[in-house]
């Protein structure tokens, strides 16, 4: 299905770089999805449709930066993750046959997926000074020797900034009501 969504890119180098790119994520994005949905299928659809946006929306992006293009790519496949279980739950098929500890876990993961939403909102209204400490240290899973390195600041200074960095998150969070 990929290789004939690739055709709506007009440059082949454009084509390398989204295979490229599907090649790499493809599995990670798979797993996200498959933690939502819970059925292969759907995950398959969801990641499918993250890279549909992504082709569509590729010369607005900056392609460049793998990371920046993961996380892009995992916002788009939880998005379409989460649109999918709401369509079940409106139709009612994702609570067919459920008993009711099933559906209290169905609750408990649309209330985490409400908050991971609250703390992607405050995390983008962060500076970007915090913000990419944060990313790098939680979303990248960089040591803090890996953050120093990346950024030409000494571990301490990054220490610093991760401390301040979370504190700001924290009063987000407590400002808009959420924690």
């Amino acid at each position: 299905m990929l290789a004939h969504l690739l055709l709506l890119l007009p440059m082949g180098q454009d084509r390398e770089r989204v295979w490229f790119l599907y090649q790499k994520l493809k599995e990670k994005l798979m797993y996200a999805a498959l933690q939502l949905l819970q059925q292969r299928d759907l995950a398959e659809n969801a990641v499918e449709d993250a890279f549909l946006y992504l082709i569509h929306h590729f010369h607005e992006l900056d392609t460049e930066d793998d990371q920046r293009v993961a996380a892009y790519l995992y916002q788009c496949v939880r998005h379409y993750a989460l649109q999918e279980l709401r369509r079940q739950k409106w139709e009612g098929s994702a609570l067919e046959d459920e008993t009711e500890d099933g559906m209290i876990g169905l609750e408990d993961r649309m209330i985490d997926m409400q908050r991971c939403a609250a703390v992607k909102a405050a995390l983008k209204a962060l500076p970007d000074r915090y913000r990419l400490m944060l990313e790098y240290r939680f979303y990248n899973e960089w040591t803090v020797r890996q953050i120093a390195e990346a950024t030409g600041l000494t571990e301490g200074a990054v220490y610093k900034r991760l401390k301040r960095a979370g504190e700001a998150l924290a009063q987000r969070l407590k400002e808009a009501g959420e924690f």
